[in-house]
């Protein structure tokens, strides 16, 4: 059970930080908004997301088929 969670740990871990960041805000959020709301907020936060270094270096690691390096940017 503990080398599972710390597989689970380790894979969050490797996610862009930012995008994690605002996941958990809209889990926060989806409690106390509406849906046009909570859509409005996921809309919001993709674009920023979109604009990001770690959104690029998502794409081209895709388009090489090698694992992405995020840094938080």
């Amino acid at each position: 059970m503990q080398t599972q969670a710390q597989q689970f740990a380790a894979r969050i871990a490797s996610r862009p930080p930012q995008a994690l960041r605002f996941a958990k805000r809209l889990l926060k959020a989806a409690r106390r908004l509406d849906l046009p709301d909570f859509l409005d907020l996921c809309a919001v936060f993709q674009g920023i997301c979109h604009k990001t270094r770690d959104h690029l270096e998502a794409v081209e690691a895709l388009l090489a088929k090698r694992p992405a390096q995020f840094q938080g940017r």
